[in-house]
């Protein structure tokens, strides 16, 4: 009878190293497509607000190796610090902006950037944080503020007759991929979703009043506040520059109507 030849212990070690091998690749290639099923979904769900609330856009930036408003509303943007350069890299679909810690973006108030008068809004981004350092993402002095503080994101809206702060408990990472959608529905809810989930909703029904500072009746007949939008720092509402982003965003969509959304996308 032939003398069957037994594995050594080294041969059986190489094979569990290549059977570990093999399991590490293929993992990595299951998280890479499910990530890219989940940011096509969140690509597909912006479309879908965009093409819902259109109409209703106050601005759009898409940063594709320029600073301008694509909605053709010439809100485009002005580059901090004066004379610099833009820097752009690749994001998910196209071109994102990179924001370095120092530097952001401010466009210039006009009537067509004005919230509405009950504060309605729902704001669109999709963005990467390099640090999770304290940092403003978009904001419009006095009214709106979306940022990251303590790492934790969050949302506060601020009026005559309110001032209301939602934070997002989820952690948030370094290094990876985020659509934020935050929506403000008045005398209902202000409601955060990251990355198609419903992360965040706090009930506003008892605030009956809120609206615009300028509405308030005690300002002097006429009052009206003149702030620009600011993308990736406090720059010009601070008194000085500060809290500037640090990471890349592709794109900010700011409309003047609340969505009403199922609490997961998907």
């Amino acid at each position: 009878m032939k003398k069957q030849k037994s594995f050594t212990i080294i041969e059986l070690l190489v094979v569990v190293s290549i059977i570990g091998l093999l399991a590490s690749i293929v993992l990595v290639a299951t998280k890479e497509a499910r990530e890219k099923a989940a940011i096509a979904r969140n690509l597909q769900f912006g479309n879908q607000i965009r093409h819902g609330l259109g109409a209703y856009a106050v601005g759009e930036w898409e940063f594709e190796n320029n600073l301008n408003d694509t909605l053709g509303e010439d809100n485009h943007g002005d580059y901090f610090p004066s004379g610099g350069t833009p820097v752009y890299e690749d994001g998910v679909v196209g071109k994102a902006l990179s924001f370095n810690g120092s530097n952001g973006l401010l466009i210039p108030d006009s009537n067509s950037i004005d919230p509405r008068n009950d504060l309605a809004i729902t704001i669109d981004v999709w963005l990467k944080f390099n640090n999770l350092s304290n940092q403003m993402i978009v904001l419009r002095e006095p009214h709106y503020y979306l940022y990251l503080w303590a790492g934790k994101l969050e949302f506060s809206l601020e009026g005559f007759g309110c001032s209301l702060i939602l934070t997002v408990q989820d952690s948030i990472e370094t290094g990876r991929w985020y659509h934020i959608i935050v929506t403000y529905i008045p005398k209902d809810s202000i409601k955060i979703y990251l990355n198609g989930k419903q992360v965040a909703s706090k009930d506003v029904s008892h605030y009956t009043n809120c609206y615009r500072y300028d509405l308030d009746p005690s300002n002097p007949p006429g009052t009206v506040y003149t702030t620009p939008i600011e993308i990736g720092g406090c720059i010009d509402s601070c008194g000085s520059p500060t809290s500037f982003f640090n990471g890349l965003i592709e794109v900010v969509r700011i409309y003047n109507m609340p969505i009403t959304l199922a609490e997961d996308i998907y």
